[in-house]
């Protein structure tokens, strides 16, 4: 005990006597421990926002592609339905088949990137409906004319983001028909939305897959 003390009184003389030795190694330490704080806490941020940022996109979704090269076989809607038998995990399945196209309506006519999807491409991405509805299987199997976009490209098109109800013309292989809107997406992250700024990226329109194959004469080799 008597060794400790004298231990003890032996630091506080040496550092008495060295003051501002003392106080930069201190200063030292304290920058360099909030540094790496910082650094960990920046690097988490980060990693949160770009996970995010990817997840608006399409982060909980997951592509199956045939091989055209080693077979001539196509997916039907029955190989969709028994995925969801077989993987009871999965929200749902959606053919995805996107064509080059024109919508015009109030704002006048921009290029489009229309898809043909199933009901449960809703679930595709992060950036979920923020007014009205998706189509439903009775709407895909009866062909309807009917349409959902996001907020921005609603207002490039119709000037405002309160568009259901509005109507647009889609034009692709030179087939014209016009399409209500009945669901208006969230806009992706605003790192992907200032990204697609930057490229002027056409507005992205989904519709039924049915519906894209009856009234712009797209094989039924995509859709069987």
């Amino acid at each position: 005990m008597g060794k400790l003390r004298e231990y003890i009184e032996s630091a506080i003389k040496i550092i008495r006597s060295n003051t501002l030795r003392t106080v930069l190694t201190m200063l030292g330490i304290i920058i360099g421990i909030a540094s790496v704080i910082a650094i960990i806490t920046l690097g988490n941020g980060m990693k949160a926002y770009v996970a995010t940022e990817i997840n608006s996109i399409g982060g909980n979704m997951a592509s199956v592609y045939l091989d055209s090269s080693k077979t001539t076989a196509t997916f039907t809607q029955s190989d969709a339905d028994a995925l969801i038998e077989d993987f009871p995990s999965l929200i749902g399945t959606s053919f995805d088949i996107g064509y080059d196209g024109m919508a015009s309506a109030g704002k006048g006519s921009r290029d489009a990137l229309v898809l043909g999807v199933s009901p449960a491409y809703e679930y595709s991405s992060g950036n979920g409906l923020l007014k009205g509805r998706y189509f439903n299987r009775d709407e895909l199997d009866s062909r309807e004319a009917v349409c959902i976009l996001m907020s921005n490209d609603a207002k490039k098109l119709f000037g405002t983001a309160d568009a259901i109800g509005m109507t647009a013309e889609l034009e692709i292989n030179d087939h014209i028909r016009e399409f209500e809107v009945i669901g208006i997406r969230k806009d992706y992250g605003d790192m992907i939305m200032k990204l697609l700024e930057f490229e002027d990226y056409p507005l992205i329109i989904e519709i039924p897959y049915t519906t894209m194959s009856d009234t712009f004469a797209i094989s039924a080799d995509y859709i069987t």
